[in-house]
């Protein structure tokens, strides 16, 4: 490890240089920058590719195409696959789903506007809500959400 003076248009920049003999050299080293900043090397959830974490909300899935038509990358394929589990896992979650898809529906066919519509979704992520706290029972979550 070095130190070199680089002149630029805004002043001059001290800068650390190193030289390596190997690329498994440079490799490592590197790894250990990233550690040392606060990146990790994680596997992808979905598709198993290593990659370095930054810290974002999608961080465990990559934005690798996985199909062309319709356009589809690894990460969207994975956001769906963990809303069908969540859905599948979780009454709360299923039963607003189901009458999600009644009311969007309904909505489609115009026997409903698009602000009754947004009224009932909002009445319906507060029943959801209660219900998620266990301040409603299932079976009249189930009823009042189908209103």
């Amino acid at each position: 490890m070095g130190h070199t003076l680089l002149d630029t248009k805004k002043g001059p920049i001290l800068c650390e240089t190193y030289r390596f003999t190997s690329l498994g050299a440079f490799l490592y080293f590197e790894l250990f920058k990233c550690i040392e900043e606060k990146f990790m090397p994680v596997k992808y959830r979905n598709c198993g590719r290593w990659f370095i974490m930054k810290h974002t909300t999608f961080s465990h899935y990559c934005k690798r195409m996985i199909s062309s038509n319709p356009p589809k990358s690894c990460r969207d394929n994975a956001m769906r696959h963990n809303f069908k589990e969540k859905i599948k896992n979780d009454p709360v979650w299923e039963i607003y789903n189901r009458a999600y898809k009644q009311h969007y529906a309904r909505f489609m066919k115009k026997k409903m506007s698009k602000s009754e519509f947004a009224e009932w979704g909002e009445y319906a992520i507060q029943l959801r809500t209660k219900a998620d706290d266990d301040e409603l029972e299932i079976d009249e979550y189930q009823e009042l959400i189908r209103i």
